[in-house]
């Protein structure tokens, strides 16, 4: 399935009728697997404007429901759906519709803290956005952090959230004024 999609009209088209039609009972690991390797390794979008970037992700994101009830499941789940994704953000403006949506949309319930460790270790180490300049790594920041909400309720999920949080976000920061913005914008936004 390789379809080059140039209008935002396409793009809507191609993904309802597709992502509505595919409806698979995902009761075991094993299918979990088999299904998000086959179909997210098939579905090839050239996403090269703002525009579809925004589209394609409020229908692509919004009509994936997988019900995630075990840790095997999000491990296994996170593993192969964020590694396949993949959107060449070369802009700030891009960057920012992207996180937007796509932070937004992603909804997981993590109940517990063996949960929250594991969807975060996998999670934050498979985005990789290249933030070259202190614009781009500000308003990343910005909707990142803003995004992220994950209800830590007892100490526990705390210092490990932030044990698992702190060790996989890794932004070069080579010089002072990044450094001061990036602290600015996180801590304002924590």
């Amino acid at each position: 399935m390789s379809l080059n999609i140039s209008s935002t009209q396409n793009t809507q088209q191609f993904l309802e009728v597709n992502l509505h039609t595919i409806s698979l009972n995902i009761s075991s690991t094993q299918n979990t697997q088999q299904f998000l390797k086959v179909n997210l390794h098939t579905i090839s979008l050239n996403i090269s404007s703002t525009q579809n970037t925004q589209q394609f992700l409020k229908v692509y994101l919004h009509t994936i429901s997988l019900n995630i009830s075990s840790t095997q499941n999000t491990q296994q789940f996170l593993k192969v759906y964020l590694h396949t994704i993949s959107l060449n953000i070369s802009s700030t403006q891009n960057t920012q519709q992207f996180l937007k949506v796509y932070l937004h949309t992603i909804s997981l319930n993590i109940s517990s803290t063996q949960n929250t460790q594991e969807f975060l270790e996998v999670y934050l180490h498979t985005i990789s956005l290249n933030i070259s300049s202190t614009q781009n790594t500000q308003q990343f920041l910005e909707v990142y952090l803003h995004t992220i909400s994950l209800i830590i309720s007892s100490t526990q999920n705390t210092q490990q959230f932030l044990e698992v949080y702190f060790l996989t976000i890794s932004l070069n920061i080579s010089s002072t004024q990044n450094t001061q913005q990036f602290l600015e914008v996180y801590l304002h936004t924590m």
